[in-house]
């Protein structure tokens, strides 16, 4: 009788309505679906509270258009008519800014003018505003070197999308170029507490190759390459005056037949390890 009033309870669940339970729900699980984080949606106006905005206008009949265009969705701090003045004054505030706005429908000036500040602030971010969106404008806008061009056909969102992207890939770029600075002013001091005397350029680049690759031999072709070396001869004299002014715990040691290797101990000859761990150049690559 039991499994008679189970198979019972079953053919009742599975000719349900949809809206009843069925043996699907009985035999599941259920299952929760927790929501996923939202993306900050984008602002509707970009400030400009840092500065970092400049705009570039080259007067015609459609300038106040672009401008009005502009005024909907960004705020330049600082607004100027285009002469080369105005270029060299960009040119000697480099540091105060990130992205310049060039108003203008003359494709042909706006090309040369995009061709003078890529030579003058190539760090900088260059986007030209045109009224209406042409293929083979655009693609000689992009080729002069800016990095975005907007027109007053776009969406006032797709704008500000372009914008926040290219602020982000700025800050990125900066952040990277700091760390790196950072990097080699603390490979320079490692490589200055290895040595007691004055190295020449030569030397200099010789040590730096060794220590950037100091848990392996290099060589004799690499060295020569990166200390700019004409002959094996000359590679061996020039590590043997740079042997005479290391300290006494750093050893050149040479394999012959191969290429030098450099061995950097403590007082008691243990192998020392610098606390900074540099990053390998392009010397590696050619091994």
């Amino acid at each position: 009788m039991g499994q008679l009033a189970t198979r019972r309870d079953l053919a009742d669940r599975l000719s349900a309505p949809r809206g009843a339970s069925s043996l699907v729900d009985v035999a599941l699980p259920a299952i929760k679906h927790e929501p996923a984080p939202l993306v900050p949606p984008l602002p509707d106006h970009i400030s400009d509270p840092a500065r970092q905005l400049r705009l570039i206008e080259l007067h015609d009949r459609r300038g106040p258009d672009r401008r009005s265009w502009l005024n909907r969705f960004i705020t330049c701090s600082q607004q100027l008519t285009y002469r080369h003045d105005s270029l060299r004054f960009l040119s000697q505030v480099d540091a105060g800014f990130s992205i310049v706005f060039l108003s203008s429908d003359d494709s042909r000036r706006l090309n040369t003018i995009i061709r003078e500040l890529r030579v003058m602030l190539p760090s900088k971010g260059i986007v030209p505003v045109i009224s209406r969106k042409s293929g083979s404008i655009l693609v000689g806008l992009l080729r002069s070197g800016a990095d975005d061009v907007l027109d007053c056909e776009m969406d006032i969102h797709e704008a500000i999308g372009r914008v926040h992207a290219l602020q982000r890939r700025l800050r990125w770029r900066e952040e990277k170029c700091k760390s790196e600075m950072d990097e080699g002013v603390r490979f320079e001091i490692e490589l200055r507490a290895l040595h007691r005397v004055k190295l020449t350029p030569t030397e200099h680049n010789i040590l730096a190759c060794l220590v950037r690759c100091r848990d392996r031999t290099l060589p004799y072709q690499v060295l020569m390459n990166y200390g700019n070396c004409v002959s094996l001869k000359s590679l061996k004299v020039k590590v043997w005056c740079l042997r005479n002014k290391l300290l006494p715990g750093v050893l050149i040691r040479n394999e012959p037949g191969f290429g030098y290797g450099i061995v950097i101990q403590d007082t008691d000859g243990r192998p020392l390890q610098m606390p900074f761990e540099p990053k390998p150049s392009c010397a590696t690559d050619a091994l």
